[in-house]
């Protein structure tokens, strides 16, 4: 199908006519109006969720869109869904109303152009919202949320740790994690990683958590490798003992999904 230049008045007009049909108070209606925006502007969620993807199952390298059986499907499904709208049966509270395409005949057709406004929006969100759909399709948590052992004890013996340890509290400082907060980031950025593919033998990917943490400022020449992986190493003990409960849902059950596991030979002892 020959895609329309949505920054053309012709397409700024088919993309109103549309969110019109959205609106409308028939079910029926409202549902041809979501299959003619899906046709229309599917492309957009198409691209983040390759992006996603690419990302997320395959560690960078190609998605084979539909026929991919990694986060695709889902990711696709979740971003769609925020452009046209989700049907009665589906739809969260009040989410049909807010679909991207609602919001900007209501507050922005004025000003902008549906592709630029819904590329804008997406761009900042994709990646979350293409996780929590993938972990929901897989049975997993959707997002990190701390349990009360984790606020409490969790804190706790991580504070006690970064007093008793001088070269671990450096380590944490330098990723920005010697604090209250600084261990809820650092436990999101360790669930985060533990839902995306990881490498061979690994429990997670250190450069990928340093880098989600640091935003890419702290590279080699600032913490080696070495120090990151031992500093990840006891955290990761140490949350397992304190909060096994916490540990077996946000870590190991996504990394059960993730952590590719070389094949045991037959004279292998299981």
């Amino acid at each position: 199908m020959h895609r329309l230049h949505f920054t053309s008045q012709r397409g700024h007009d088919l993309a109103a006519s549309i969110a019109q049909l959205i609106l409308d108070e028939s079910e029926r209606v409202r549902a041809q109006g979501r299959e003619h925006a899906t046709e229309a502007f599917g492309y957009i969620a198409g691209f983040h969720a390759k992006r996603a993807c690419r990302r997320m199952f395959h560690r960078n390298g190609r998605c084979a869109g539909l026929d991919c059986d990694g986060a695709f499907v889902p990711a696709f499904t979740a971003l769609n869904d925020k452009i046209v709208g989700h049907d009665a049966a589906s739809a969260p509270s009040g989410r049909s109303a807010k679909s991207l395409l609602v919001r900007w005949f209501l507050e922005a057709s004025d000003r902008s152009d549906f592709e630029t406004f819904a590329k804008k929006s997406i761009s900042k969100s994709y990646i979350i919202e293409s996780r929590r759909a993938w972990n929901a399709f897989r049975g997993l948590v959707q997002k990190c949320n701390l349990s009360i052992a984790m606020e409490n004890q969790g804190v706790q013996h991580y504070e006690s740790l970064l007093s008793n340890e001088p070269k671990l509290r450096a380590t944490a400082a330098m990723l920005g994690v010697d604090s209250q907060q600084g261990f809820v980031n650092l436990a999101t950025a360790m669930f985060e990683d533990a839902c995306e593919t990881g490498l061979q033998g690994c429990q997670f990917d250190t450069n990928r958590i340093v880098r989600n943490l640091t935003r890419g400022a702290v590279t080699p020449d600032v913490i080696s490798l070495d120090e990151a992986i031992q500093f990840l190493e006891v955290v990761d003990t140490l949350i397992a003992g304190v909060c096994p409960t916490w540990y077996d849902t946000y870590l190991d059950r996504p990394r059960g999904h993730t952590r590719p596991v070389a094949a045991l030979s037959w004279h292998t002892a299981a």
